[in-house]
């Protein structure tokens, strides 16, 4: 089937770091039972050393993180603890689950003709997003998938920078390289951008914050 990006929305109002914390004490207490048990988590995602011995000691301070480690946290977070029993429901699958590849065109698209912010939107497809330097792509070490993010605040606007370039959804144009023909519509072309389209227009009517999932 290939590798793909995916969405979760969230099902409260808060942002991924404050559901973080919030869950932070079960949180802990999972992943420590998991290792203990399987040497690692039952989903077969390995515990970066550094992470682990954070976990474990007595004197951990979670509100002063290295932003590497609480990239890595958050990865587990949603990768793994969201998945189990104990942290269901605090994410759910929406959105088209397709392949990077139908991506690539789009971002291209993008890349060429968006203005900077809305280039730095659209590329925590590729790399995430960091939690603590929200204009940097995740610090975590990627296993098997990355963790992005866009919040509530930004949806509306990146939507609407995207419209400004590429109209409504269902008829987005493709700008050739002999800049002449702008009027044939590509749909095919377009798939990454109708799916974030969809994701965005989901995000602002339910005023949710929504994750992305990059499957590696």
């Amino acid at each position: 089937m290939g590798v793909r990006i995916s969405y979760f929305i969230s099902n409260n109002r808060k942002s991924v770091l404050e559901n973080f914390y919030t869950d932070f004490e079960i949180f802990r207490n999972w992943v420590l039972m998991e290792v203990e048990c399987y040497g690692e988590l039952s989903s077969g995602t390995k515990v970066v050393a550094n992470v682990l011995r954070f976990l474990k000691s007595e004197d951990y301070n979670k509100d002063n993180l290295p932003g590497n480690i609480l990239d890595e946290l958050m990865s587990i977070y949603l990768g793994a603890f969201c998945n189990s029993e104990e942290g269901s429901g605090r994410y759910i699958h929406t959105g088209a689950f397709i392949q990077k590849w139908k991506y690539e065109k789009s971002t291209e698209m993008v890349n060429d003709r968006c203005d900077e912010i809305t280039k730095q939107r659209w590329n925590n497809l590729i790399g995430g997003r960091s939690v603590t330097d929200e204009n940097t792509p995740s610090k975590a070490i990627p296993q098997d998938e990355l963790f992005g993010y866009w919040k509530t605040s930004e949806l509306k606007p990146f939507l609407e920078a995207l419209k400004s370039k590429f109209g409504p959804k269902g008829a987005f144009t493709y700008l050739y390289d002999n800049k002449e023909r702008i009027d044939k519509i590509l749909t095919y072309e377009c798939a990454g951008l109708e799916c974030v389209y969809d994701i965005l227009e989901e995000g602002i009517e339910k005023n949710r914050e929504i994750i992305i999932n990059i499957e590696m």
